[in-house]
């Protein structure tokens, strides 16, 4: 997030520094396993193999491909 500072984003909601904070619907989630170091595993539970390919659609129809 600090990273996101330095380039010059502007972020609304100082909750995105904490690594808990799943947004406005989620809130936050002290359950969720987070690894900040290597991802040997999903970080989240809902990052599964459909929402992987729900991602790379979405970005396929915005003209970016990923070979995986």
């Amino acid at each position: 997030m600090r990273e996101m500072l330095k380039r010059g984003y502007n972020i609304h909601n100082i909750d995105w520094f904490n690594p808990w904070y799943r947004g406005k619907i989620r809130g936050f989630d002290s359950d969720v396993k987070y690894t900040p170091r290597k991802y040997k595993s999903n970080v989240y539970m809902e990052h599964n193999a459909d929402y992987l390919n729900e991602c790379l659609d979405n970005l396929s129809r915005k003209g970016i491909k990923i070979v995986i």
